[in-house]
């Protein structure tokens, strides 16, 4: 069975790193970008995804240039599907994600290919 990510997923993972590497604390980080823990656990698990209003917000809550991030993001979904055989879905309908669940990787997964992949 293949593995699907969604490309929120893969901002959400991008998020985290550079959260990580300014010592944040994710509690500190939904604090000042105004998102609830279960917003975040919903969009980090490919369950929901994010408006452009809480990905800007996420972004500033982290000093970061959000077309930064959705140009690594870009090269992700690009590379991604090659290089690990994630497949980055396209946005879909709630329905639609619940029969999807099963083939989401998983968070921890995500991030190791990520990363691997940025270091291509």
């Amino acid at each position: 069975m293949s593995q699907n990510a969604t490309y929120s997923m893969i901002i959400t993972q991008l998020l985290n790193d550079h959260r990580d590497a300014e010592g944040m604390s994710l509690s500190d980080f939904l604090t000042t970008s105004g998102l609830s823990q279960s917003t975040w656990s919903r969009i980090s698990r490919g369950i929901s995804h994010f408006s452009i209003e809480e990905l800007r917000a996420t972004c500033n809550a982290l000093s970061l240039d959000l077309s930064e991030i959705i140009k690594t993001a870009d090269r992700l979904a690009r590379d991604l599907p090659e290089a690990e055989g994630v497949n980055v879905l396209d946005n879909l309908k709630g329905t639609e994600n619940k029969s999807i669940l099963p083939t989401i990787i998983a968070g921890a997964a995500l991030a190791f290919l990520i990363s691997r992949t940025l270091k291509k």
